[in-house]
């Protein structure tokens, strides 16, 4: 699971904190929201800054854009795309740091 997501802009959005809950909300309102834990994307976001995350087409992500996606069994992780690498049998491999 990949998503684009950007500093809220409209009302909040119910908190959402694991990746179980994030698909089911996407699927059902198609947007979910995301409080962030951490530090590590520091000064652009903040621990605690809530989140509007939404789906993207992959063709449509940019560097810089920050993506939720699902690390491990249930964990979701937020981090900025910095790179882009062709993948054996024709994908595309995201570099991300944060």
């Amino acid at each position: 699971m990949k998503h684009a997501m950007s500093p809220s802009t409209t009302q909040p959005l119910p908190e959402i904190d694991n990746a179980e809950a994030a698909r089911a909300a996407l699927a059902h309102a198609g947007a979910l929201g995301l409080r962030l834990k951490g530090g590590s994307m520091r000064p652009f976001l903040r621990s605690g800054d809530f989140l509007e995350v939404r789906p993207f087409p992959e063709t449509a992500y940019r560097l810089g854009d920050v993506l939720l996606f699902e690390s491990g069994v249930g964990r979701l992780l937020a981090h900025r795309l910095v790179g882009l690498r062709r993948a054996a049998g024709g994908g595309v491999r995201f570099l991300l740091q944060g």
